[in-house]
């Protein structure tokens, strides 16, 4: 075989197994169909069981309209309101939601965790 054709076939095969590990096979990107307290609450507590947190609090809207949501830590502030923390490097934590098996998930990208929601519906992203 030549060595051209090996290379962009070793590509392929690459760039394949990555982009299978970023959706599982049968998984399809989703969004929310409407957002109200339960699918909010429901997506809240799904949230702070990936990130080990006892409570996270989130406005779910903006997964009516992507699938894509992307978490950043609150900044620290003294009593005064001044923030107590230098420049924050750390990179947003970011959830992916989608269909799979028929049902809706959320789905941490950094470590592939996910929840099933009992409480939200999603449809397939536009």
């Amino acid at each position: 075989m030549n060595p051209s054709r090996l290379t962009n076939a070793l590509s392929i095969c690459i760039a394949m197994l990555l982009s299978a590990c970023q959706t599982p096979w049968g998984a399809s990107p989703a969004v929310l169909r409407s957002v109200n307290d339960a699918a909010q609450q429901d997506i809240n507590r799904a949230l702070a069981q990936m990130l080990g947190a006892s409570k996270v609090l989130v406005d779910a809207n903006p997964l009516i309209h992507s699938p894509l949501l992307a978490l950043e830590r609150a900044p620290i502030k003294d009593p005064q309101g001044e923030l107590m923390q230098g420049l924050n490097l750390e990179m947003p934590e970011v959830f992916r939601l989608e269909i799979y098996a028929g049902k809706c998930r959320l789905v941490q990208v950094k470590t592939g965790q996910n929840r099933y929601l009992q409480l939200a519906t999603c449809q397939p992203a536009p």
